[in-house]
């Protein structure tokens, strides 16, 4: 995966098999949008919920922004996929208004 791009276990096993799949999604967005800079990926268990208790976090860096995107979901792969799917509107934001030349 891009070496901008970290994956962060926060306060649970490192799974790797979650890794890859994170790494999977991510390296799909970095290839759709490469004005990416940097980001961070975080995976944590929210105890206040039990019904949805996997959490997804994406912070991303792309020039003169800083794009986040969270869900709480059943299972982490879920969590991740519908975090994916949130950025990935941004990103199409940001590269419309950004990135439009007149």
């Amino acid at each position: 995966m891009n070496n901008n791009i970290r994956v962060q276990f926060v306060k649970i096993p490192v799974s790797e098999s979650l890794n890859t799949y994170i790494e999977n999604k991510v390296s799909t967005l970095i290839e759709h949008y490469p004005f990416i800079k940097s980001g961070t990926v975080f995976i944590k268990k929210e105890l206040k919920n039990i019904e949805r208790e996997c959490v997804c976090e994406l912070e991303l860096h792309v020039p003169g922004k800083q794009l986040f995107a969270s869900s709480n979901e059943r299972h982490f792969e879920a969590a991740v996929k519908e975090t994916i799917k949130q950025m990935t509107h941004q990103l199409k934001r940001t590269k419309e208004t950004v990135f439009v030349r007149h």
